[in-house]
């Protein structure tokens, strides 16, 4: 018949806190190991056995430091002949007070089950728990549970001192009154005709007093807006059960004037450091800088059990810093860009540049502190009217009352600014140079009609109009940008002649540009017998702001026409035939010329030839465009002729 004794190291622990200690178990083991040492296996049969089941127990070296406990857990001690799942009434057997003699080590624990054989006849249970010295088999007394802290239900506890021996039996019988207890499995093996198991589980457990955590403590010494270590100089926490990454300080309140990191991460309320980080200088305080000589950081010191130092009923306390002052040199608060309009003078207000000093001394500003005068480019500064030289000093109180300006000199830039340096009454400063930006709001200026002289022309040639005979600038524009343009009412756009860009005729309302002048593209050409001739045109730059004199926008340039000496009348020395014609043309004539050229009708020479003592030749302009071109003939003595010819 088979059995089964089953022996169950179950880690349930409880922890009950006051002010001293806390109470710690059960648990499979004490803090620090334990060495066990068994007769046979724990999960043998021998604890239902006449012998039953002995074990050793030794090296117990956490009893060195603390009280540490020996005994049962609460409700594990069972005993069943009828299955395995301990639910009959008395197969959880119950501590017995009167049959136990903790006195000499002798516990007992009472129950019943019951036999499949005889369902309704109870068979009664004990358990016997005998703990004796190792080395000389004597029993050990046994405290009550309850009077060191712990669950009465326990019964008792063995209070370890060195190493000890426990002999643990199972026994049953019909009538404990009359008939002796007997092992179990003895009974059961008499009694059962089942062929199955009979079950009992007994369960261990060891416990502690865990004393609270200790404290040593020092006040913290840091200069204003400095850093400094805390270390196991400062917070020396120990304790007699816990290693030092077990010991915590937990922040219970920040401190208000500066901050408290871990390995460079600032620490929150709730969270925690260890002693091991102190012993590394991990720790430190950074102080915000503010006028103040002093600061406290609120932290709860716990071991690795959860007992806590405690400081007058209170588990809070308190790191105390003091907080060394020093001169802090004064900082810019506020610099930011000052807006004014092209050419207009602003006041540089506390709005847009203010200075403090932390111990609230006078801020005093030099200007230009290196006499780089660089700055400011497009302006000048003033305070009180009188404008500041590199090397200048002002004070803040000026800034304060409205006496320093900034005065835009009108030109088309937009940044400025100028460079200062600021110290408090006692000449105290950073040497830091800092730059105050000024911002312009450009305004669209109207071009300048700067250049309007007559051009000369000569009848019947191209002539280049350039920057010589008119020009105009504006001072938010290039070149490209600022046009002559033709009113859209005037037509035809010269009276005797046509003004053309890039070879293209300017219509009314069409335009050029400052660069068509630059770059040689606009040109005038007249084939008229006129002496002068003009052009209407206004000047616009790119944003639309129209050139004006007086109130005047619309100007007049004159081209004076040079006429050459000509001979355009019949004559029947000189004849063309046919006229107009295909291209084909006959000429003959009586005199003497030199050379011949033709001209479209543009000015521009497409043919030219020497005659010297020809009386007739023949052109053929079938290669052109239908159109009018010139003919102009020339003799030695420079006189001319010029006839038009047409081709259709």
């Amino acid at each position: 018949m088979k059995k089964l004794f089953t022996i169950v190291f179950l880690i349930c622990a409880f922890i009950s806190t006051n002010k001293a200690q806390v109470i710690y178990g059960p648990a499979a083991e004490p803090p620090e190991g334990v060495f066990v040492e068994d007769d046979g296996n724990l999960h043998d049969s021998d604890i239902g056995r006449a012998a039953g089941e002995n074990i050793t127990f030794s090296d117990v070296t956490f009893a060195n430091k603390t009280k540490v406990f020996f005994g049962t857990q609460v409700d594990s001690i069972k005993l069943s002949l009828d299955g395995a799942d301990y639910s009959g009434d008395g197969e959880v057997l119950v501590f017995d007070s009167p049959s136990s003699n903790p006195e000499n080590g002798y516990l007992v624990w009472l129950g019943e089950t019951r036999l499949l054989d005889y369902p309704t006849t109870p068979v009664y249970t004990r358990f016997v728990m005998v703990v004796t010295d190792q080395a000389s088999g004597d029993p050990l007394s046994l405290v009550d549970a309850e009077s060191v802290g712990f669950n009465a239900a326990l019964g008792n506890l063995l209070e370890v001192s060195g190493p000890f021996h426990i002999n643990l039996k199972f026994q049953a019988t019909y009538d404990p009154a009359n008939s002796p207890y007997e092992p179990h499995l003895d009974f059961y093996d008499r009694e059962s005709s089942y062929d199955i198991l009979a079950y009992s589980s007994f369960n261990w457990g060891w416990y502690w007093h865990n004393s609270p955590p200790e404290l040593e403590i020092n006040v913290v010494t840091v200069d204003e807006g400095d850093t400094v270590v805390i270390d196991k100089q400062v917070l020396w926490g120990t304790d007699i059960e816990s290693d030092s990454s077990e010991v915590l300080f937990t922040v219970t309140e920040l401190p208000t004037n500066g901050t408290l990191l871990l390995s460079g991460v600032v620490l929150d309320a709730g969270v925690s450091f260890t002693q091991e980080n102190l012993d590394s200088s991990l720790v430190f305080y950074i102080h915000d800088g503010s006028e103040t000589d002093s600061d406290s950081i609120g932290l709860r010191l716990s071991d690795g059990d959860g007992s806590f130092y405690v400081v007058e009923d209170d588990t809070t306390f308190y790191l105390h810093i003091t907080v060394t002052p020093v001169n802090d040199p004064p900082v810019v608060v506020t610099n930011l860009a000052l807006s004014l309009d092209e050419g207009t003078d602003q006041v540089i207000t506390n709005t847009v540049l203010l200075s403090v000093d932390p111990e609230g001394q006078s801020i005093m500003y030099t200007f230009d502190p290196n006499s780089d005068n660089t700055y400011p480019k497009y302006g000048i500064l003033k305070l009180d009217g009188i404008p500041l030289s590199s090397g200048d000093k002002f004070t803040q109180a000026a800034i304060d009352a409205g006496s320093l300006h900034y005065k835009h000199d009108g030109t088309e830039n937009s940044v400025d600014g100028f460079l200062f340096k600021i110290a408090d009454s006692d000449g105290h400063s950073t040497g830091k140079i800092s730059f105050f930006d000024i911002e312009i709001t450009l305004t669209n200026d109207a071009p300048k009609f700067t250049a309007n002289v007559a051009t000369e022309v000569t009848i019947w040639e191209t002539t280049i109009i350039t920057t010589n005979d008119i020009n105009a600038s504006d001072e938010e524009s290039s070149a490209e940008n600022v046009s002559f343009v033709i009113p859209a009412d005037r037509n035809p756009v010269t009276d005797y002649g046509v003004i053309k860009v890039d070879g293209v005729e300017v219509l009314p309302g069409g335009s050029f540009t400052v660069q068509d002048l630059i770059d040689g593209k606009v040109t005038y050409f007249t084939d008229e017998q006129v002496e002068k001739d003009e052009v209407l045109f206004e000047i616009y730059d790119e944003d639309g702001a129209v050139a004006s004199d007086n109130g005047y926008t619309v100007f007049k340039h004159v081209f004076n026409v040079t006429l050459t000496s000509v001979d355009e009348g019949t004559t029947n020395s000189f004849n063309i035939y046919p006229n107009p014609s295909n291209g084909h043309f006959q000429i003959n004539w009586e005199g003497s010329f030199e050379s011949y050229k033709i001209m479209n009708n543009i000015g521009q020479v497409i043919e030219s030839e020497r005659i010297d003592g020809q009386s007739n030749m023949t052109l053929d302009l079938t290669n052109y465009e239908n159109g009018m071109y010139i003919l102009w003939m020339s003799d030695s003595e420079g006189q001319n002729i010029i006839r038009k010819l047409v081709v259709r």
